[in-house]
């Protein structure tokens, strides 16, 4: 399950950013996670409430997921189309050579902190 060193890379940048702004703790961390990241939303909420508690600066903290859709552009016409998978035709033209422009994004959007 590499969700949770996910989870724990996350607590690290909270942890990090909450250091640098000298805050008394950490509120929430919002992050985005594409449907074509690869992460498992259900399993990655499991380990972060395990690995949570293992920090004091995140203690009671929310983890608030962003999900972010699929985004295909084709690479024949260059129409942009939302799909549920990589495997379907353009939706324009027919063709199945696309590039993916949004939908594998694990990132974190925000941290919210604890006043000093």
């Amino acid at each position: 399950m590499h969700e949770f060193s996910i989870a724990m890379n996350i607590i690290e940048i909270a942890e990090t950013s909450a250091l640098q702004h000298e805050a008394t703790g950490v509120l929430e961390v919002e992050i985005e996670v594409g449907d074509f990241s690869g992460v498992n939303t259900e399993a990655l909420e499991f380990a972060w409430e395990s690995a949570v508690d293992s920090s004091l600066l995140l203690k009671n903290s929310k983890l608030i997921i962003h999900p972010v859709s699929l985004l295909l552009q084709c690479n024949n016409c260059h129409h942009c189309y939302a799909q549920a998978n990589l495997f379907e035709s353009c939706p324009s033209c027919g063709e199945f050579s696309t590039t993916i422009i949004r939908g594998r994004e694990l990132k974190v959007k925000s941290v919210t902190l604890a006043e000093p």
